[in-house]
């Protein structure tokens, strides 16, 4: 196939040239072979711009792959051609760290500068910059244009400025960036803006865990938007134990979002067409997995037991895995007799965190045992629930009387 490909790559034709630069495109790294990256590199360069175009995207599907030096100097001429450069920016990205060439960052910050450019093009030229990857890969004088960006008098500039920073994670967790999105949570009038600022310091992990930063935090939890208070929930997941350490506040924030009710159409989601809607209580219940057991307050621990039985399986299967993270802290009647109900749960997600949920407390009911028991043959219940129960024996809750034995679960995992 490749021989073929390669040929029709030299054909005198344009549009055989354009249609064979897709086909090799769309074999991705499969197709990066010495060959066909070199006659790549001259299709970058062909008469035609609808050829140029078909190359650019063919070696984006190469990823780092294609990042050779003929490839990248050819793609920085054309982030400077009206046609193609679109092309060209989301190749660049689809390379990564492998990209952070002088020549391409050049050719990307001329974009950033220019007020006068194509906002749709800022914005790629932007999220190309958040793909190439971190501080280590992106020098500091490059980054100053992205951090300008962050002030952009147009709105959608700023969101794609945060989003690329986001990209970064943790590398970008510098005091200017800190500062910078801490300012837009505070003083920008856009919710898209404050939701994209969220998201990039959640990603930065224990690093934003700054005082500036948790105190907008804590005043996003109860925004009026339901997009920006799924945002803030992300932050503190991504943040984690940190975030409650340095303000204990927020506890008292999650646990009432944990009763919201609202639904958020969220458009970032990538593996749904258009929009996913997400609920504020599941985005809650990920923040409290996210915090772990120092999120183990009687408001929290009452409102997860009603999310394990909530109506939206997506919210059960949340608040599942939030118990686990919460692990022996999360033991009340409520909840057990909720998981026990959730092992029966039509949702296979929601079954499995249920089954996780249950080896992480330690702790069971009789109805639990009787549950596990009946499910000891399904391929997914492995030693990873019934290795924690059996590994000093098992903690039989059972009732309101607080009566506690141990009992042997060995049997569970015997064939039958």
């Amino acid at each position: 196939m490749l021989p073929v490909l390669l040929e029709r790559l030299r054909d005198p034709n344009g549009e055989v040239r354009r249609v064979a630069a897709g086909a090799v495109g769309a074999m991705g790294s499969a197709a990066a072979t010495e060959d066909i990256l070199a006659r790549l590199a001259e299709l970058l360069r062909d008469r035609e711009w609808v050829v140029r175009e078909a190359a650019a995207e063919a070696v984006g599907r190469m990823g780092r792959a294609a990042a050779r030096e003929d490839i990248l100097a050819s793609l920085a001429e054309l982030l400077r051609e009206g046609w193609v450069r679109r092309a060209a920016a989301e190749a660049v990205g689809a390379m990564g760290s492998a990209a952070a060439t002088p020549i391409i960052l050049d050719s990307l910050a001329e974009l950033l500068r220019n007020k006068y450019e194509n906002l749709e093009m800022r914005g790629i030229a932007a999220e190309a910059i958040g793909h190439i990857g971190g501080t280590a890969a992106i020098p500091p004088d490059y980054l100053i244009h992205l951090v300008e960006l962050l002030h952009d008098a147009n709105h959608r500039v700023r969101k794609e400025a945060a989003n690329a920073v986001g990209r970064m994670g943790s590398a970008a967790a510098t005091p200017d960036f800190l500062m910078h999105l801490t300012e837009l949570l505070r003083d920008e009038w856009n919710w898209r803006v404050q939701e994209a600022a969220a998201r990039a310091l959640g990603r930065m992990g224990n690093a934003a865990a700054t005082p500036g930063f948790l105190t907008c935090l804590a005043e996003l939890l109860r925004h009026e938007n339901s997009g920006v208070r799924c945002a803030a929930a992300r932050a503190v997941e991504g943040i984690g134990g940190a975030a409650v350490a340095a303000m204990p506040t927020i506890l008292d924030c999650l646990a009432d979002l944990l009763c919201d009710k609202d639904v958020y159409q969220d458009y970032s989601d990538p593996i749904s067409e258009g929009y996913r809607a997400v609920f504020v209580r599941e985005e809650a219940a990920w923040a409290v997995k996210g915090i772990g057991g120092a999120a183990a307050t009687p408001a929290i621990l009452d409102r997860l037991a009603d999310l394990l039985c909530d109506e939206n399986a997506e919210v059960r299967r949340a608040a599942a895995e939030a118990v686990e993270s919460i692990g022996s802290k999360a033991v009340t009647p409520a909840i057990l007799h909720r998981l026990a109900s959730l092992l029966q749960d039509e949702y296979n997600m929601a079954q499995i965190a249920a089954i996780r949920a249950v080896g992480s407390i330690g702790v069971v009911t009789p109805a639990i045992l009787d549950r596990l028991a009946e499910l000891r043959n399904e391929y997914w219940v492995t030693a990873e629930t019934l290795g924690r129960l059996m590994a000093q024996g098992v903690r039989v809750f059972e009732g309101q009387d607080g009566r506690w034995e141990v009992q042997d679960v060995t049997e569970l995992a015997e064939d039958p």
